[in-house]
């Protein structure tokens, strides 16, 4: 009975992924993107500049990205934080790991924490939780569980919230039961 448990927890996640499509979620107006895009300390690709734009003018409440590592998204990430902060969204970011969370923060300035850490901050009502003014970037995406992450996704389509979930396609899945973050890049 576990395995169609966990069929059906992944269907209903991306049956709620789909459903946010276009769902007017952390858009972000063109003035104020490309005043991020201005900003950066180094210019960026016309490639990240693309997935900058894509992920702050969407509308989805849950964007995908996906690239290798080394391809310049946290980069990214920085500028379309600036973007989404300047149009007064809060961006918080979590990763499966902490020491991941931790080098997202110095790198991006996207205050960050665990993927656990912030669902029991959920689950207990803990300040700082998700709202309709909240960009959550779920970073090593592909490493989540796939219970873990349809909570996240329940929690973003529940409280009007925005995810962005990143990863690289060719990095290791996380040993609990995974495959969310490939069903949803597909």
């Amino acid at each position: 009975m576990p395995a169609f448990e966990l069929l059906d927890i992944e269907r209903r996640a991306l049956a709620s992924a789909h459903g946010l499509l276009g769902a007017e979620r952390a858009v972000c107006p063109d003035d104020t993107v490309l005043a991020a895009l201005r900003c950066t300390p180094s210019p960026l690709s016309d490639e990240q500049a693309t997935a900058v734009i894509q992920m702050t003018q969407s509308g989805n409440g849950v964007d995908v990205l996906t690239a290798p590592a080394g391809a310049g998204k946290t980069f990214a990430f920085a500028a379309g934080r600036d973007a989404w902060e300047r149009s007064g969204y809060r961006v918080i970011r979590a990763a499966h790991t902490g020491v991941a969370a931790d080098e997202l923060s110095m790198a991006a300035g996207i205050p960050s924490t665990t993927i656990a850490r912030l669902l029991i901050a959920i689950d207990r009502g803990e300040p700082g939780g998700l709202d309709d003014r909240t960009v959550l970037v779920v970073d090593e995406a592909g490493t989540a569980g796939t219970r873990d992450l349809a909570r996240l996704l329940d929690e973003v389509h529940s409280t009007g919230a925005k995810a962005v979930l990143v990863g690289d396609p060719k990095q290791l899945p996380e040993i609990a039961a995974g495959g969310l973050f490939a069903a949803l890049t597909q």
